[in-house]
C-alpha cells in the first residue's frame, strides 16, 4: 500500500544460499493522488524522530569512487546512546543505504562498529546528492532515519566502482 500516486522505484536486495547478492529494480506507476517531488539542494546531516535522534558526523569529505566512513551518532532524551543497545538487524547493529539523486542508482552501504561506534563504510561511484536512509533496531521496534549527503568530485575521472560486489 503507497500512501501517494506517482512514479514509484522499488530496490529489493537479497541473496539466495549459494548465489551472490541480487539487487532488483521495479518501476511502478501507481494512480491516485500525486505530492509534489521534494528537491534537495543540500546536505541533511540531523534527523528526528519520535524517540531517538541520528546525526552523522564530518560526511563532508566524501570524494566520488573513494573508500569513505561516516560515523553515525544515536541519541534518546538528548543522551547519546551506546552502540551496544542496537540490536541486531540484517546482521548488524543498523542496515543502510543510499540513492543517487541524480540518477537514482542504489548503493548498499556496509555498518561497523568500531570503536564503539557505528562506522558507515561507503565508496559512492559519481558525485553529487545521495539520500541515506539508516534503518537500526531498539527495544524491537525498528526505526529509520533519512538523510541528505554531498558526495564530491573526484580529481580522476569518475569510474562506476561496483559496490555491489563487496557485501
Amino acid at each position: 500500500s503507497l500512501p501517494y500516486g506517482g512514479r514509484h522505484k522499488l530496490f529489493a536486495e537479497y541473496k539466495p544460499v549459494g548465489y551472490e547478492k541480487v539487487t532488483e529494480v521495479v518501476d511502478l506507476n501507481v494512480a491516485g493522488n500525486n505530492i509534489p517531488e521534494k528537491i534537495y539542494e543540500s546536505q541533511i546531516t540531523f534527523f528526528k524522530g519520535k524517540e531517538y535522534s541520528v546525526k552523522l558526523l564530518d560526511p563532508e569529505n566524501l570524494t566520488a569512487g573513494k573508500e569513505s566512513s561516516i560515523i553515525v551518532e544515536f541519541r534518546r532524551d538528548g543522551q547519546i546512546i551506546n552502540v551496544d543497545e542496537l540490536e541486531n538487524y540484517l546482521g548488524e547493529k543498523a542496515h543502510a543505504v543510499a540513492i543517487s539523486l541524480h540518477d537514482k542508482n542504489f548503493a548498499h552501504i556496509h555498518p561497523m562498529v568500531m570503536d564503539d561506534k557505528l562506522n558507515l563504510h561507503l565508496n559512492l561511484d559519481k558525485s553529487g546528492l545521495y539520500r541515506i536512509w539508516i534503518q537500526f533496531k531498539i527495544n524491537g521496534k525498528l526505526n529509520t532515519a533519512d538523510f541528505v549527503i554531498k558526495v564530491n568530485h573526484s580529481e580522476k575521472n569518475e569510474t562506476i566502482n561496483n559496490q555491489h560486489n563487496h557485501h
